[in-house]
């Protein structure tokens, strides 16, 4: 999750959306339906972790749960791990193992994952790294290579004067067959300009390394050695082609690779990407209108098949679909669903600490809201998803998630 001032400024994607609350074609969903659509069940297994602040007892956690297929309730499995999250949970390409990322502390704590029961066991002490924390909010800087191999960390290198920090460097873990991390090689220096509130993604097949901090930095990935080397062209900023249209302030909080890795959905534009060599390319799409919903766009998720959006409004409580066009890159609105007390005269659902994902049936969504100082309004809402369409249905909160202040989710499957 991340709130980075400067992404204010940029706008990934526009969409023509109707006033919430004003009527038009957006849906909203003020109760839980009674109806709606049930995937086949698999008859695998399936785990999500939450890290959530307990407004009771002042104490922060990570719960495992177990998820049922036909609702998409999530169910408590053994006791919490008191655990400082709160920026980063990250699950392996073979679910074997789960990174807890810590804005606080800048720990990053491996754990195994027992495929039996989804249960969490501490890999040794974990790994401690200067987090590049922005002022205004967190941001993950991990993230890992689908290999299995490397972790990649943006770190940030104290030099003791006045409080001041030298340029960022990438830090590059080698990843033990128990999950471990190990640093190796010299960290490499970063862009002067690359600083607190960049945002870090790698491309599905491993290919390349994008960083995010006004405009797109972009590196091949050696595949043997995780060695990194920065593209040709990079930094590249979409201001530069005449074509671009000037990004409206309202911006999502995202860097999203495309499945088929043929797209880039970054925080100031839509990028192809050139297969082979990583250049990208601004993409000269319509930016639609979404000035009239809130200040603040969340984060955003693709489905496995890239055909589906889905972007998390922070200031007023929604949750936007969109349909792709895999050719384009280009988004199309579907429609919008508000959370459970929209309507309630106190306000509606808000988060400073937005985050969303997708369970791995792809057949449901969890959107986390924090209190946004109301004493226990916080929650992690439940949305299914129309496989044929795309849009959401808002079913409800996840069972004693009401009343705590959730950070992060992340998913696993035997």
């Amino acid at each position: 999750m991340i709130r980075g001032g400067w992404l204010i400024a940029c706008l990934t994607l526009l969409v023509q959306m109707p006033c919430i609350g004003c009527g038009g074609s957006g849906s909203q969903a003020t109760n839980p339906p009674t109806t709606k659509t049930t995937p086949p069940p698999s008859g695998r297994s399936y785990y999500a972790y939450i890290d959530a602040f307990n407004l009771n007892d002042n104490s922060e956690s990570l719960t495992t749960y177990s998820e049922a297929e036909a609702s998409g309730q999530l169910t408590p499995v053994g006791d919490p791990i008191g655990q400082n999250v709160n920026c980063g949970l990250i699950v392996s390409s073979d679910n074997k193992y789960l990174y807890a990322e810590s804005c606080a502390s800048g720990l990053i704590q491996p754990y195994s994952i027992d495929p039996s029961s989804g249960k969490l066991t501490a890999v040794g002490s974990g790994t401690t790294v200067n987090i590049p924390v922005p002022s205004d909010g967190k941001i993950s800087t991990l993230v890992l290579a689908p290999n299995g191999k490397f972790a990649y960390v943006i770190n940030e290198n104290p030099i003791g004067i006045n409080g001041q920090v030298a340029p960022l460097s990438e830090v590059i873990y080698s990843i033990g067959s128990d999950g471990s991390l190990t640093a190796f090689g010299t960290p490499m220096p970063l862009d002067e300009n690359i600083g607190p509130g960049s945002l870090i993604a790698i491309a599905p097949n491993g290919d390349f390394l994008y960083i995010a901090c006004d405009g797109v930095y972009v590196f091949s990935v050696d595949a043997t050695t995780g060695a990194l080397t920065e593209v040709a062209g990079s930094p590249f900023v979409p201001n530069a082609d005449p074509n671009f249209i000037s990004p409206d302030p309202t911006s999502p909080w995202a860097l999203v690779v495309a499945p088929s890795g043929n797209y880039l959905y970054a925080p100031d534009a839509l990028y192809s990407v050139a297969s082979g060599t990583g250049v990208l390319t601004t993409q000269n799409f319509f930016y639609h209108d979404l000035s009239n919903l809130a200040e603040n766009k969340g984060p955003m998720v693709l489905t496995s098949t890239g055909t589906y959006a889905y972007m998390q409004g922070v200031d007023e409580g929604w949750v936007a679909s969109f349909s792709v066009d895999t050719g384009t890159g280009e988004l199309n609105p579907t429609g919008y669903v508000a959370g459970q007390d929209y309507n309630l005269s106190y306000g509606n659902l808000k988060s400073e600490s937005p985050s969303i994902a997708l369970d791995p049936t792809g057949a449901y969504l969890y959107a986390l809201w924090d209190t946004s100082g109301r004493i226990g309004r916080g929650e992690v809402s439940i949305y299914s998803l129309n496989s044929t369409f795309g849009p959401l249905t808002y079913f409800g909160a996840v069972t004693g998630t009401s009343g705590t202040q959730p950070f992060e989710i992340a998913f696993a499957t035997e």
